[in-house]
């Protein structure tokens, strides 16, 4: 299985200036991020990349919600 384990993100070149998300944080609030993470999605496609950073090893009968929905 492949590992994401960054602790910095740095954006591509999408935006004027530079942008970075970092992970380093003990206690972090997940309420501040989905609008930065939804607009990052829409321009860089950042949810499918994230997306292939797991495997989905369910049984395909029996899912009824695919793996980029349960990211998103």
């Amino acid at each position: 299985m492949k590992e994401c384990n960054q602790n910095e993100f740095t954006f591509a070149p999408h935006f004027s200036r530079q942008a970075s998300a970092r992970f380093s944080e003990r206690q972090l609030s997940t309420e501040g991020g989905a609008p930065l993470f939804r607009e990052t999605d829409r321009k860089i496609s950042l949810l499918s990349r994230v997306r292939k950073c797991f495997s989905d090893s369910r049984n395909p009968a029996l899912i009824e919600h695919e793996l980029g929905e349960l990211l998103a």
